[in-house]
């Protein structure tokens, strides 16, 4: 591994030609194979499931993590706040819009969105009330009536644009929470190092018995789209995960012991 690939650059480029991130058809149609093979094709799942919208970011997470070691939680941050990727970045010059996305670095904060979200959600609240004690039989109380209507109206209208923003920042602060004891290792070689975590992350979406296998099944399925290993089975990840032996590769991962 070259030096450049250590460290994090002065300026990231856009992603490589060949990374394509998950997306969630991808991952859906991942995920239905693997409960299948699991027994447990009963679990209902379509593209907005929160399982879905998470392990589409988390594998896209570790995918990146994979490419360049120099990614962790706190380069991600961005990510959760803006939907940039990480290798879509300038961190260089605030305020860098991104031509391939039409994204501003650092343009969109969640606190802000909800502070806004909340202050409007207040104003409504106010307008309603107002609305039900301000009835009357004057003429001047129906058109007051009619104006607070109007207002009642398009404040509903800004809180149902703002409400899809703030629910994707939080599935994606979400996704980032969960990636964090991966995208904090030193560097991604092979699934071996990323595989318990992968499995505590999976069974966290997914509860109930018998999910277990299905994590497995996951792991094995989307390995070879992260580190390019293609032998990888069932029954090697299963295997590897019961016995154990990932605690002493994390603690070569990390430096340390654990």
């Amino acid at each position: 591994m070259s030096d450049s690939d250590k460290r994090m650059p002065e300026s990231a480029g856009p992603f490589p030609a060949h990374f394509v991130p998950t997306t969630p058809e991808m991952m859906l149609q991942t995920l239905r194979y693997t409960l299948e093979k699991a027994s447990r094709l009963d679990t209902p799942l379509k593209l907005s499931s929160p399982a879905v919208v998470h392990l589409t970011d988390v594998i896209s997470l570790i995918r990146c993590k994979r490419q360049r070691p120099w990614i962790n939680k706190n380069v991600c941050k961005t990510w959760a706040q803006t939907g940039v990727w990480p290798m879509q970045q300038r961190v260089d010059v605030p305020g860098y819009v991104n031509h391939s996305t039409g994204s501003a670095q650092g343009s969109r904060f969640p606190n802000m969105e909800r502070a806004i979200l909340q202050e409007t959600q207040r104003k409504l609240d106010e307008k309603q009330r107002e609305h039900q004690t301000g009835q009357g039989l004057r003429l001047e109380h129906e058109i007051a009536a009619r104006e607070r209507k109007r207002e009642i109206d398009a404040l509903k209208k800004q809180i149902a644009d703002l409400q899809p923003g703030i629910d994707k920042i939080d599935a994606r602060e979400h996704a980032l929470k969960l990636a964090e004891p991966i995208l904090d290792m030193r560097e991604i070689k092979e699934w071996k190092d990323f595989a318990n975590e992968l499995r505590i992350i999976f069974c966290s979406e997914f509860k109930g018995k018998g999910m277990i296998n299905a994590a497995y099944y996951f792991i094995a399925a989307v390995a070879p789209d992260i580190t390019g290993e293609t032998a990888t089975t069932f029954e090697g990840v299963k295997s590897f995960l019961k016995r154990g032996r990932f605690v002493n590769r994390e603690a070569r991962l990390s430096g340390g012991k654990t």
